[in-house]
């Protein structure tokens, strides 16, 4: 479901620059740094990658309330 939005994102910024403001996006996100990766261009996994560390820290932090 991400990639799906992502890429919708990414081509509406592409085909529309004009009409398409992803800055509107921003409460939907809550990430600036997915957002200029979205105004750039730049590829999924690219984007992807930027949150690795993050998914990393809540799997640690929530390892240590699952019961089984």
């Amino acid at each position: 479901m991400v990639d799906i939005g992502l890429e919708i994102a990414r081509t509406l910024c592409r085909l529309y620059p004009r009409d398409f403001d992803p800055d509107k996006m921003k409460r939907l996100l809550l990430d600036q740094p997915t957002l200029e990766a979205i105004k750039a261009n730049k590829p999924r996994k690219e984007i992807r990658a930027a949150w690795q560390k993050d998914l990393d820290d809540f799997a640690r932090i929530r390892a240590r309330y699952l019961m089984y």
